[in-house]
């Protein structure tokens, strides 16, 4: 009986129920722009917020020399210091070349496995590198560029002053990431100054850099220069690194860690752990803060529309109401229409909303945006879509219960 009077009272009304459902769509598409807009940047902060939970600092460096010798992984570096863990990324000096001999000139970004687990680009196509592979085949996602390499082939790597021109290493296409795409890194213009989460990351450009990027694993270049008796491939710290202290160092320690790497970190720029995570929640809040008044007005607009459309249908089918509980339904549960007409609006605006940014997300219409359907924005938008329901089904309740059965007996005979 109730799903029966509820498409009854929908067909009765459909231009303003009509209506009510466009501007829901609205509104879960508002929902949807909003949690994902919030969502992508603080992915961006989370990829590395366990460090940013921890005492120490964030660098942003061109080398590091200890004892006029290059630094070339962390744990020569952390063995200078004290309680200390070190994750970095590295630029190897290297040249490429493809299997017709003909030269390939790319920058190369090699991190440490800490850093390829907690954040992977946006790919064109292919997949993200492996840091564990141990076969002497060195994975990499590259630049879609002018060489017109795909995923599967493979390249030497060799270092630039051809020291060892027999020893060349043999390097994998397994991703190719477009012009654009963000990735872990410093750009070649400057090193510029740490303020947040958003300067561990760069959006690397061909037109600013320019030369394309080999993306790859510093642990899969050092073993493959192991097993092909490679010693002249100079791997330097540069770029980002993440200084972070255990929990019993001492201020004594700290004071001495700082001491060492301010003399050993060439033309830096660092931001301590703490720093970097309160100016991050701040810089999210603010976007949150800029968002929600657009969204309030829009939902609070479409919410009392929704709350006088019932009202007034309650009005219209009271004499409807009236004959279904002579029948036997329960006077106070007629309400149970209006909620079961607003889940079913709610609903239909959902499904419209879900399909019609899946549509665009395929189409690639709104592919340079944001928006995406995460499992928060399709949360976010259950959790409004729920709020809506429970809002507009406070008039009927109180139409319903502030009136009467006998008095609408009264006035219908």
């Amino acid at each position: 009986m109730y799903l029966k009077q509820t498409f009854k009272e929908i067909k009765n009304n459909w231009f303003m129920n009509s209506i009510i459902i466009i501007q829901m769509v609205v509104v879960f598409a508002c929902t949807m722009c909003a949690t994902s807009v919030v969502s992508y940047f603080y992915n961006y902060y989370n990829n590395f917020s366990d460090y940013y939970k921890q005492k120490g600092d964030v660098y942003r460096f061109e080398s590091v020399i200890c004892d006029s010798i290059a630094i070339e992984n962390s744990d020569m570096l952390e063995n200078e210091l004290s309680k200390t863990d070190i994750i970095s990324m590295y630029m190897p000096w290297a040249v490429y070349y493809d299997l017709q001999g003909n030269e390939l000139q790319y920058f190369t970004f090699a991190y440490d496995e800490e850093i390829i687990d907690a954040f992977r680009p946006k790919l064109k196509e292919g997949r993200w590198i492996n840091p564990n592979r141990n076969d002497g085949i060195i994975e990499a996602v590259i630049l879609d560029s002018e060489y017109d390499l795909s995923v599967g082939m493979r390249i030497d790597m060799r270092d630039v002053y051809m020291l060892q021109p027999n020893n060349g290493l043999t390097v994998e296409i397994v991703g190719i990431i477009e012009d654009g795409t963000r990735i872990v890194g410093i750009s070649s213009s400057g090193n510029g100054q740490l303020y947040d989460y958003r300067n561990v990351y760069m959006d690397y450009y061909i037109d600013n850099e320019e030369l394309p990027v080999i993306l790859t694993s510093i642990d899969s270049i050092n073993v493959a220069m192991d097993m092909e008796d490679n010693h002249s491939l100079q791997r330097s710290m540069s770029g980002l690194m993440f200084a972070t202290y255990e929990n019993d160092i001492t201020d004594s320690e700290i004071a001495a860690n700082e001491r060492v790497l301010g003399s050993v970190v060439r033309n830096y720029s660092k931001i301590s752990m703490t720093t970097i995570k309160e100016n991050s929640i701040k810089s999210i809040k603010e976007r949150l803060y800029s968002l929600l008044p657009v969204f309030l007005c829009v939902f609070i607009l479409v919410l009392i529309t929704g709350m006088c459309n019932f009202a007034i249908s309650v009005k219209k089918h009271m004499r409807d109401y009236t004959i279904f509980s002579v029948c036997g339904m329960p006077w106070n549960k007629s309400a149970y229409i209006c909620v079961i007409k607003a889940t079913l609006m709610c609903l239909i605006a959902f499904i419209i909303s879900i399909a019609g940014i899946w549509i665009m997300l395929k189409k690639d219409i709104i592919k340079d945006t944001t928006i995406e359907l995460g499992f928060f924005p399709v949360v976010s938008c259950v959790v409004v879509g729920g709020l809506y329901v429970l809002l507009s089904s406070i008039m009927p309740f109180a139409l319903i219960n502030g009136t009467s059965l006998n008095s609408e007996l009264k006035s219908n005979i």
